[in-house]
């Protein structure tokens, strides 16, 4: 897989959030909820973004594959360039 991130032109990091660093981030997404409320406007930054980008999202499709014979239609290459391109134009 291919570093995507140029498209959007930035530099290739990877980080890993631990858990501990990850409830220190909620907190401060509570204060960030609490100062949206009080300003009316959407918080960059929500509990919920924060859990999810917290959390390792590699899945496995090889049982499907052994199993039901199950073939991707897309890549994972092509499905992040159609995301890309995608988002380039939502954004």
């Amino acid at each position: 897989m291919g570093n995507y991130s140029h498209g959007f032109g930035t530099a290739r990091h990877l980080y890993n959030i631990a858990a501990d660093t990850a409830t220190r981030y909620v907190s401060g997404c509570t204060i960030a909820g609490v100062s949206a409320a009080i300003s009316g406007k959407e918080p960059l930054l929500t509990r919920y973004s924060v859990l999810i980008l917290a959390r390792i999202q590699t899945y496995d499709i090889s049982i499907a594959r052994r199993d039901l014979g199950y073939t991707p239609v897309v890549s994972v290459a092509e499905g992040l360039a159609l995301t890309l391109e995608t988002l380039k134009v939502v954004i």
